[in-house]
């Protein structure tokens, strides 16, 4: 598949967490605090070398894929440093962490494959995003924890190895599922948190509230069939 030179559009908190793939909507529960982002980069830079999987390291076996503690912890982490106790940390992080090994495996089977390349490519979209970024400070922050940068960005490009199948996956369920009706992608990223409107020349309907609902309420109901299908089975805790 032909990686899709489409728009970069980012939230505060997807261009501040790059290394977590947004598949609910998560963002930071607390307000952005330069010694957390710093502690998180901190974390993920010891956290950062990819070693071959150990047996013992699985936290659970599903048809397709595995999910290690490993990802169970530095998720839970995540969580906690955005500002849940520890116990409804973990217990988000697995929610997480299944969701999104589902994902990319739905994302491989349908032929959402990428190259190398492609996923620098796409990292380097991102630096440009963070150049002009009114909160390039706080990504900073993160980033610094890195001996250097370039450390960083290939930690991410692990990352969005599995990410951007994902994302690509995740774009076009979007779209497929909006065809039909004269709601674009770009009208409901723009117009997000607006009331309903209207245009006054073609009469098109910019942005509505609740086919966006019934959108996220579809995908969650996904996300929980491709879970299911995965048949985790926990083998190590």
């Amino acid at each position: 598949m032909n990686f899709k030179n489409k728009k970069i559009k980012y939230s505060l908190g997807i261009i501040l967490l790059l290394s977590c793939l947004i598949i609910g909507g998560s963002v930071l529960a607390r307000p952005s605090d330069g010694s957390i982002l710093a502690e998180w980069g901190d974390y993920l830079k010891n956290n950062a070398d990819v070693n071959d999987l150990q047996e013992d390291d699985i936290y659970a076996r599903g048809k397709n894929t595995v999910i290690t503690n490993s990802e169970i912890d530095q998720t839970t982490k995540f969580f906690m440093i955005s500002g849940l106790d520890e116990e409804e940390a973990n217990i988000k992080a697995i929610e997480y962490c299944k969701e999104r090994e589902a994902l990319y495996q739905a994302a491989i089977q349908n032929g959402y494959t990428v190259t190398d390349e492609e996923v620098w490519e796409y990292l380097d979209q991102l630096k440009e995003v963070l150049k002009g970024a009114s909160n390039k400070d706080d990504a900073m922050s993160i980033i610094n924890q890195f001996d250097s940068e370039d450390d960083y960005w290939n930690y991410e490009f692990t990352v969005y190895q599995k990410n951007l199948p994902i994302q690509n996956y995740v774009a076009d369920l979007e779209k497929n599922y909006f065809k039909d009706s004269n709601i674009s992608n770009d009208s409901i990223s723009s117009n997000k948190g607006s009331q309903n409107s209207t245009d006054s020349e073609s009469g098109d309907l910019e942005y509505d509230s609740g086919k966006e609902e019934k959108w996220q309420t579809s995908f969650d109901e996904l996300k929980k069939d491709l879970v299911a299908d995965e048949d985790f089975e926990v083998v190590n805790q």
